[in-house]
């Protein structure tokens, strides 16, 4: 095995979607004697550090970024989007990439305090009841 750099495309799929994701220099081990890749931890990070960034998702690190200027545990996050604290863990680890449409609830609940209070405050069933009266 070697270092080597290379150009590199992928399909990688998401919410249902294929996507097509080239790098040009990506680093990764390959083998002396055939040339093939073999992917790293490193390069796979890499890889959906570029996919996510492509397909305009909220990265690992703004999600932190957010939750901490919200003064929020993972715990009260996950709380209040209705997820487990290992979902908001493993999207702050990058170990998992979230769905378009809780990014989109992510969004919204960083960027509106109304949207935070309503959530954390649970009031979402209160919510519900006040639009279906106005029917």
């Amino acid at each position: 095995m070697y270092g080597a750099t290379v150009d590199y495309a992928t399909t990688m799929h998401h919410d249902g979607h294929a996507y097509t994701v080239k790098v040009d220099g990506l680093k990764t081990p390959s083998c002396v004697k055939c040339g093939q890749m073999m992917l790293d931890a490193e390069a796979l990070a890499f890889l959906d550090d570029v996919f996510i960034r492509q397909i305009n998702l909220l990265t690992p690190e703004q999600i932190h970024d957010q939750r901490m200027r919200a003064n929020l545990t993972q715990q009260a996050l996950a709380d209040a989007l209705g997820v487990h604290e290992e979902t908001v863990a493993r999207w702050e680890d990058g170990g998992q990439i979230q769905s378009r449409s809780l990014d989109n609830l992510l969004r919204l609940f960083f960027g509106l305090p109304q949207v935070r209070e309503i959530l954390i405050a649970q009031k979402i069933g209160t919510l519900a009841s006040s639009l279906s009266t106005r029917e």
